[in-house]
């Protein structure tokens, strides 16, 4: 038969119907499930190709058998047969994870039966309903590097294993290549390492079996993030007794850029370790974007952990994220101080120190370090030094700990230097901070002898002591002395500390100290360097001399009569009295002949004068006194310069005259030599005026006038001083006093100068006095004044007349003066005449040129006196100069003994 056939797409169709019908020739094609979960499947499929229906097909005709497609029959009909028109269906309500054969025909509908039937051959496809995922997945544990997952099967999924994978990212996330996995277990738990911190990862689980992944099931999904780790290489910079310092580094993972706040850390201070728990911290929690803290204010000896986590801060809110870092250390102990040292011989050397109070141990444990001084000390222990790792010691380090403030050293070396270092432990049994090294010296240096006591004897003191107590023989002792009161009558404002210098036992004899007066003497240990230590001092008061050494100074005429001479004197100058002045012996000799015509003692040391009664008139006497420091004999010093003087003529009153008025002469003696006191005088600008003293030889004067006048130098007449001259004749009373009024300004001069000279045939030459007006003005500001002019150089002998005695031999020293300009180099001719002395049976004839040096202001030279037996009487030689200004000295020689 022949038909046409015309297929068309369902569920229209446009068929030609033959007059023969044959059933297909296949059943529906690509028959495949579309989704399983645990209660349903859908499935869909295509009809058979055109070609091979050869019918006409209306639907199909489907149903489901519990089952697998190796069942020979379906012996529990599920759902159907199900007649449709559309090549797919979803089918509800069945067991969950259990096997079923979903049949499908083609179908149509049969008239006589009134009903669908199929038609062709079946497609049969054998499918599983899912298995839901695992129940009770959690995330039971969380680091940086690790997570860890457990969970329960399913209600249906009892006998099968589990297949798992992990994905970077969270659930939305596709995970089209696992990080781990798929991977099956038989357990319901697994760890996993080796993940990236601070990172999101999806864990998913569902039932499975190991090689067959052919079932679709469902998965369990769970997102986690892996915890930060604290911030890595935390360390204690440094440790006080009050103060912490921390510095850390971020996590590899984290910088913060994730956050929505602002990225940091935050840390915490606790007392205690870190196994304590912290609810209340001591510091924090603080927030920092730096990675380094400092904490202060610390209890000393005190245990803390230092706890840092990543975190962050918005506004006033700090919220910290992952784990902690921690660190545990403990405050220091303060160093010790007040280090003090003791060395006897029965105790060695004994370090003590002051307690601490600090912290909870009690009592304070101590650790102790002593070494030699050339070694360094380095984290408490003795280091030798590179230049010395040839020296050794037995004993190069002596340390250890002890709960007392003092440890002893018995076996110690003498006269050695030593370090000692100290700490207090810490509660975690470290040593806290380390006292300043305490330097000292085994050989005493720091300790102090006993029982300084000081004699005197005939040729100085003893000092003597008894050495200290201390474990070594001293390397010896410094003895040292200072005055600090002179003669008893003048306290040394500024000691001078004189070091007699180093003995090494005692005792020591002393000399040279002045007599009658006070010193300290101090004795101390010395060091091995020979430096004194800690000195121990008494005041020693030495003994008065058996005379002074001086005369009194000064001696002067002040007052005569025709029968009375007064004298004073200035007392013997400090430090020349060697005792205390209780009596002054007095002499008065006869100046024509030396002799000594009254001696007496005055007992009154106070009072330096006297006056001497019964002279005779116009008689010359000698004055002189010396002092003495006891009272008893031959304890008297050495006398004094002999002071000239004169008593006046004696006054006659007698009846004569008209009307019998009386009248008064006064007798002069004849033929003297008139000279000016002093070769020089010095007065201030405003003192008004200048006192000029003119005497006259031993001997009488000639009816010759004297002539007394100024001579100008640097100063001018009239504007610096008043021009003088006047006549002095033989009637004029000597000693006779010129008064020559000195001129003020305000101007600044510098010193000026003039003379006063004496003019007169007695005198060969002309006697001289040179006058310095001293300024008194201030200089000018600006510009100092220039200097004056240099004042000539003028010569004088020291004294107007000498006495010697012409028995045996003799040598008359006569020295020469220079003043004014001494600047340069001078000569100066000196030459004897002989007036009633002769050359050469009395004298040696002078005739020299004295050369004085620039600087030189004195020199000298000898005149020979000749020895006879013949009675001459006084004989006068004179010794001038005959350079640029004359003087002349007058020698007389007598017959007796005594020289001056």
């Amino acid at each position: 038969m022949s038909h046409l056939r015309l297929c068309l797409p369902l569920p229209s169709q446009i068929v030609t119907i033959t007059t023969l019908a044959e059933d297909p020739s296949t059943g529906p094609t690509s028959l495949v499930v579309t989704d399983a979960t645990p209660s349903s499947l859908s499935l869909s499929w295509e009809p058979a190709a055109c070609g091979d229906r050869n019918h006409n097909i209306e639907g199909y005709l489907y149903h489901l058998c519990l089952g697998d497609i190796s069942d020979p029959e379906c012996d529990e009909l599920i759902v159907g047969p199900t007649f449709t028109d559309n090549p797919q269906t979803n089918i509800d309500g069945l067991d969950c994870n259990t096997a079923y054969t979903f049949i499908v025909n083609h179908g149509v509908y049969d008239d006589q039966e009134g009903l669908h039937i199929p038609i062709g051959l079946p497609t049969e496809l054998t499918v599983w309903t899912s298995t839901p995922g695992p129940s009770l997945l959690v995330n039971t544990e969380i680091t940086p590097s690790s997570l860890s997952f457990t969970w329960a099967p399913a209600d249906c999924g009892d006998g099968l294993g589990y297949i798992y994978r992990l994905c970077e990212g969270t659930i939305i996330d596709a995970c089209d290549v696992p990080g781990i996995g798929p991977t099956f277990t038989s357990d319901s738990s697994v760890i996993i390492d080796g993940l990236t911190c601070f990172t999101y990862y999806t864990f998913s689980v569902r039932h499975g079996q190991d090689g067959n992944d052919i079932v679709i099931r469902m998965s369990s999904e769970l997102t986690v993030q892996t915890s930060t780790p604290g911030p890595s290489s935390l360390s204690n910079i440094e440790i006080t007794a009050s103060s912490l310092s921390f510095t850390w580094a971020p996590a590899d993972c984290f910088d913060g850029s994730s956050l929505d706040g602002l990225g940091g850390y935050i840390y915490r201070l606790c007392e205690g370790t870190i196994s304590d728990t912290c609810e209340e911290p001591a510091i924090g929690p603080t927030f920092t974007d730096n990675s380094n803290a400092a904490i202060n204010n610390l209890a000393c000896n005190t245990e803390c952990t230092f706890i840092a986590n990543h975190g962050w801060q918005s506004g006033e809110r700090i919220d910290v994220i992952g784990i902690s870092s921690s660190l545990t250390v403990w405050t220091l102990t303060p160093a010790p101080n007040g280090i003090t040292s003791t060395q006897s011989a029965t105790q060695g050397l004994t370090l003590s120190w002051r307690t601490l109070d600090c912290g909870s141990t009690s009592p304070m444990n101590f650790q102790y370090v002593l070494c030699p001084a050339e070694f360094s000390i380095i984290n408490g222990e003795c280091v030798i030094p590179t230049s010395n790792r040839r020296k050794r010691r037995e004993t190069a380090m002596m340390s250890g700990q002890t709960t007392s403030t003092s440890v002893s050293f018995e076996d110690i070396d003498c006269n050695e230097a030593f370090t000692f270092i100290l700490a207090g432990i810490n509660g975690d049994g470290m040593p806290g901070e380390w006292s300043d090294p305490y330097e000292l010296i085994t050989d005493g240096a720091g300790a102090t002898i006993n029982d300084l006591t000081i004699t005197n004897i005939a040729d100085g003191v003893e000092v003597s002591w008894i050495p200290p107590n201390i474990g070594c023989s001293p390397t010896g002792y410094i003895v040292e002395y200072s005055l600090v009161k002179l003669d008893q009558c003048m306290e040394i404002d500024n000691p001078i500390l004189v070091n007699y210098g180093m003995v090494t036992d005692p005792p020591v004899t002393i000399t040279g100290f002045i007599p009658h007066s006070s010193y300290h003497v101090y004795v101390s240990v010395a060091t091995p360097s020979g430096e004194s230590g800690p000195s121990t001092s008494t005041t020693l008061h030495t003994v008065s001399a058996a005379v002074p050494p001086a005369a009194p100074q000064d001696v002067t005429n002040t007052d005569r009569t025709a029968t009375t001479l007064s004298f004073q004197w200035q007392p013997i100058p400090c430090g020349d009295r060697h005792g205390i002045i209780s009596a002054y012996d007095c002499r008065l000799i006869l100046a024509s002949t030396g002799e000594l015509i009254r001696e007496f003692r005055l007992n009154q040391p106070n009072s330096p004068f006297t006056t001497v009664f019964g002279l005779s008139p116009l008689v010359q006497y000698g004055f002189s006194v010396a002092a003495d420091i006891r009272h008893g004999d031959n304890d008297t010093g050495p006398y004094s310069d002999v002071a000239l003087a004169t008593t006046l003529p004696m006054t006659t009153s007698a009846s004569g005259g008209n009307n019998g008025n009386s009248f008064t002469a006064t007798v002069l003696p004849l033929s003297a030599t008139v000279y000016i006191a002093r070769p020089s005088y010095s007065v201030n600008e405003g003192a008004g005026y200048v006192s000029i003293i003119i005497q006259q030889t031993p001997g009488t004067r000639s009816s010759t006038e004297v002539v007394v006048s100024t001579l100008a130098d640097t100063a001018t007449p009239g504007a610096d001083f008043e021009s003088f001259n006047t006549v002095l004749t033989h009637q004029t009373i000597l000693p006779y006093e010129v008064m020559i009024p000195i001129v003020a300004d305000q101007i600044y001069e510098g010193n000026e100068y003039f003379y006063v000279r004496i003019l007169s045939p007695s005198v060969s030459g002309t006697s001289m006095s040179i006058i310095t007006i001293i300024d008194d003005d201030e200089p000018e500001p600006t510009a100092p004044p220039p200097l004056p002019p240099p004042r000539p150089a003028s010569f004088t002998f020291d004294k107007p007349f000498y006495y010697v005695s012409e028995l045996g031999d003799g040598m008359l020293p006569v020295s020469v003066i220079r003043s004014g300009n001494t600047d340069t180099a001078a000569n100066l001719r000196v030459k004897s005449t002989g007036t009633t002395a002769f050359h050469p049976q009395d004298y040696e004839e002078v005739d020299e040129t004295i050369m004085f040096t620039p600087g030189q202001t004195t020199a000298s030279l000898q005149v020979m006196v000749r020895y006879d037996t013949t009675n001459e009487g006084p004989e006068n030689i004179h010794v001038t100069s005959v350079e640029q200004y004359q003087f002349k000295i007058i020698g007389s020689v007598t017959s007796d003994n005594y020289r001056r």
